[in-house]
């Protein structure tokens, strides 16, 4: 059996779009670790493009040497910690939570689905022909 290793970025990407979206509890099921460090990465980025723009260096605290020894042993920590196939470990892979729309469909949900998710469920093959017409 080949098993996928996760490293510390996968589930970046989709963890700024849930960010973006406001959705808190979806980016940290994608990456927590880029939802913890996401104000550091801005604040870092702030004052380099500062120090990019007016030529001196930005003021308040700077980075102590240990700072970046610090984030590479925290990143190689989560790594491996992330990759144990045992529970609580499996929680730090990136997963989707529960979509209420996929829940509505199972019958778990109440309310009515929106006729355009049930288009896009049908055609992608996730649900079939009599479940869409009772929708």
């Amino acid at each position: 059996m080949r098993r996928a290793f996760h490293c510390p970025g996968c589930g970046a990407t989709r963890c700024v779009h849930a960010l973006l979206h406001l959705d808190f509890a979806q980016a940290l099921a994608w990456n927590p670790l880029f939802v913890v460090m996401a104000p550091f990465l801005l604040f870092g980025l702030a004052r380099i493009a500062f120090q990019m723009w007016t030529g001196r260096g930005a003021p308040g605290i700077n980075w102590p040497r240990w700072g970046t020894r610090a984030i590479l042993w925290l990143m190689l920590t989560y790594w491996v910690v992330r990759n144990i196939p045992y529970e609580p470990f499996t929680l730090l892979a990136p997963h989707r939570l529960e979509d209420p729309v996929t829940q509505q469909i199972d019958g778990s949900g109440s309310g009515k689905v929106p006729r355009r998710y049930v288009t896009r469920l049908r055609g992608a093959g996730f649900i079939d022909t009599q479940v869409a017409d009772s929708l």
